[in-house]
């Protein structure tokens, strides 16, 4: 029976695996220093005073509507803030997005995604119609790009005292952050305060994570080589230290290769160590944050909050296809050279 090459099936698995965190690690792009606030109970919270703050802060209070056009449709209805566009990155295929005027003098105006847009009107090109909602009706201002599966219109809304939402917040710390909501009337205690910023870093260090573990695998591998080397060779050089003279022996190839390998041998180490230190780190910082969104089941600001979850599963599986890899890997090197 043919021996199977357990070097070339570890160096196919760990290249497909850190392909994967590669790809999931750049999904998880674009959260900096965003924080997601999810109430722990359906209980109201005022914030109107949410536009005066110095952080931007965007929400979503989110309902089903019919959408009166063309068509008649059911449509996810998300009342948020100005910020909302600019936080969640979304483009806007035309027009634009409505502002904090519009949102202040409570403007009958509205927001298509592309997917309600197509379906309504057949057409992006749509800007200064109307739609009726809750038999309202509202001047459509632009269509946006949000990447959804769902049909989705966004309207200006103010939060009071019967709003129910989740939030979205730019600040530098969490510290920030939880004053911010504080200032607000929003207490920390009804409040999941999640690091989406922090949550999304794990995720992207998974992918140096597993390149750490490969130079913790290969220093250890050429150090363990290299010792061998030493020992075969230390007793040729005992041999000659009976038949020479000091001089001649410390010039022999023997103890020039001993004093080589000797020094690759402790860089192995050292960068053993250092890759150790850092995979260390990692792990800690992991640990830290990698249930920040455990329990956490919504589907505010376009599932934002569910991909980040579902990019954390995939990395996981990836990073475990990795070590599986790394595993077969250093079988297959310290294997006996004999036929299966």
């Amino acid at each position: 029976m043919p021996r199977i090459n357990l070097a070339v099936v570890a160096l196919t698995i760990c290249g497909a695996a850190l392909l994967a965190l590669f790809v999931l690690g750049r999904g998880a792009q674009g959260n900096e220093n965003l924080f997601f606030a999810c109430p722990k109970v359906n209980e109201a919270v005022a914030l109107e005073k949410a536009d005066e703050t110095d952080a931007k802060l965007t929400y979503e209070i989110v309902d089903t509507v019919r959408v009166k056009s063309a068509v008649n449709l059911e449509a996810r209805q998300v009342g948020t803030n100005h910020f909302y566009q600019e936080i969640m990155g979304y483009a806007m295929t035309t027009g634009s997005f409505f502002t904090l005027n519009a949102q202040q003098e409570k403007r009958k105006v509205a927001v298509l995604n592309e997917r309600l847009a197509f379906e309504a009107f057949g057409s992006f090109d749509i800007v200064g119609m109307q739609i009726s909602l809750k038999d309202e009706s509202y001047v459509i201002l632009g269509v946006i790009e949000d990447n959804q599966e769902e049909s989705a219109v966004y309207v200006p809304s103010i939060l009071t005292k019967t709003s129910v939402a989740n939030f979205i917040e730019v600040m530098a710390t969490e510290e920030a952050a939880l004053a911010n909501l504080k200032s607000l009337g929003v207490s920390e205690d009804r409040f999941y305060l999640a690091n989406l910023g922090e949550f999304a870093k794990v995720i992207k260090a998974k992918f140096a994570l597993a390149w750490w573990l490969i130079a913790l695998v290969v220093s250890s591998f050429l150090s363990v080589q290299g010792v061998k080397v030493i020992r075969k060779s230390v007793p040729k050089v005992k041999r000659l230290a009976k038949d020479e003279y000091l001089r001649e022996v410390i010039k022999s190839r023997e103890v020039r290769r001993i004093m080589l390998v000797a020094m690759a041998v402790l860089t192995a180490i050292s960068i053993g160590i250092y890759a150790l230190l850092q995979a260390a780190q990692i792990l800690l910082y992991w640990s830290q944050y990698a249930n920040g969104l455990a329990g956490i089941a919504t589907l505010a600001f376009g599932g934002k909050i569910s991909v980040l979850q579902k990019l954390a599963l995939y990395s996981n599986s990836a990073l475990a296809f990795f070590m599986g890899g790394v595993g077969i890997g250093i079988i297959g090197a310290f294997r006996p050279k004999q036929n299966l």
